[in-house]
């Protein structure tokens, strides 16, 4: 996918991220704060102190709004814009060589996100959220790129070795690779304005407006 395929997905993403308590009541899931690890417990006291946050500092929602979108796409920017071109003009033929490798690994970026919530954290703290935004950017990324392919497990994954990456395509058949891992992303680019408007339309519908863009607005005029 290219960069404005990754952004649709990210805003299509976004509101499921910022009203968890609302997803979970559509589909009438009960006794959610007692989900494995409490995951959904964590995401919905983000959500109300993000929210809460908002009304002290009201530009911190556009700064998160920012940083979450260069996070869906700056991996990528990395791969192309300044790995491709350390190497050799032979590698620089195959993506294999530096696309969705170092920077798409999803234990590393999962450990850069728990070392940089582990040192900002603090509710009251707004590069925290601006950071936390950025790296949900970046897994929406990756998750996008492992329903169109894979990622590496860790560091560095070697396409003809199945264990060292994660994704679709090391679980389905070789005839149809093709379509996930070159249709697929295609497919992604050329619906990623629905994807916007997904977004944006599961955005007001959680109530986005009065819970965020209201306060929003209130503060700034």
């Amino acid at each position: 996918m290219n960069y404005l395929g990754h952004k649709g997905v990210a805003t299509a993403t976004l509101p499921l991220i910022l009203f968890p308590k609302e997803v979970l009541s559509l589909f009438n899931i009960q006794g959610y704060n007692n989900s494995i690890f409490n995951i959904s417990s964590y995401l919905i006291d983000f959500s109300n102190n993000f929210i809460s946050i908002i009304n002290q500092h009201p530009f911190v929602f556009i700064f998160s709004i920012m940083s979450y979108w260069i996070g869906s796409t700056f991996i990528d920017f990395i791969d192309f814009k300044i790995i491709k071109k350390l190497m050799s003009k032979e590698k620089q033929k195959s993506q294999f060589y530096y696309h969705r490798q170092w920077t798409h690994a999803l234990i590393d970026n999962i450990l850069y996100f728990y070392l940089s919530i582990y040192f900002l954290y603090h509710t009251e703290n707004i590069y925290f959220y601006i950071i936390v935004f950025y790296f949900l950017g970046v897994f929406t990324h990756l998750l996008a790129d492992m329903i169109t392919g894979s990622i590496p497990i860790f560091f560095y994954g070697h396409y003809a070795k199945k264990m060292s990456r994660i994704g679709i395509d090391r679980f389905i058949p070789t005839s149809k690779t093709t379509f996930f891992t070159k249709t697929l992303p295609k497919y992604f680019d050329r619906l990623s304005f629905l994807f916007f408007i997904f977004g944006v339309v599961l955005f007001f519908y959680f109530g986005g407006n009065d819970m965020i863009l209201q306060p929003l607005l209130s503060s700034i005029f």
